[in-house]
């Protein structure tokens, strides 16, 4: 199911791809041991820093209401405690540029999309998915 166009935890796991790009010339603001308070304080100091809490804003008002066990109320929702969203930038930072997010799913999609037609092609014509079916279902 992975990369599914439509699915939410899809689009922010591309969406963050944006963050880390932008977060690189202020890699040494991520670097090290910071409480989020005095990271997003540290953001805030410099332009580029500020141009960036911009982007994160709009991150947040796109997936802020996500958390991790968010099925659980009383887990504080990222938009609240951006904390997680801030480690994922620096997991990216420190990660070589190379496939992003967004290529690596639309890669998935590629790979699935071939091994379905496979098994379709494959299979009786009687268990096959009418045309319809499978054009409104798997085309993407």
């Amino acid at each position: 199911m992975v990369g599914i166009e439509g699915n939410p935890t899809t689009e922010i796991s591309a969406q963050i791809d944006d963050p880390v790009d932008a977060a690189r010339p202020l890699k040494p603001q991520f670097a090290g041991e910071a409480s989020t308070e005095a990271r997003l304080t540290s953001l805030g100091e410099s332009e580029e820093g500020r141009a960036w809490l911009v982007m994160l804003d709009d991150f947040l008002a796109f997936a802020g209401q996500r958390a991790p066990g968010e099925f659980d109320f009383s887990k504080p929702r990222w938009i609240e405690d951006p904390t997680m969203v801030l480690d994922l930038v620096r997991l990216g930072l420190g990660s070589p540029v190379g496939e992003s997010v967004r290529e690596r799913l639309a890669r998935l999609a590629v790979e699935r999309r071939t091994v379905i037609e496979a098994a379709v092609v494959s299979a009786p014509f009687w268990k096959r998915p009418c045309c319809v079916f499978w054009h409104a279902a798997w085309s993407f």
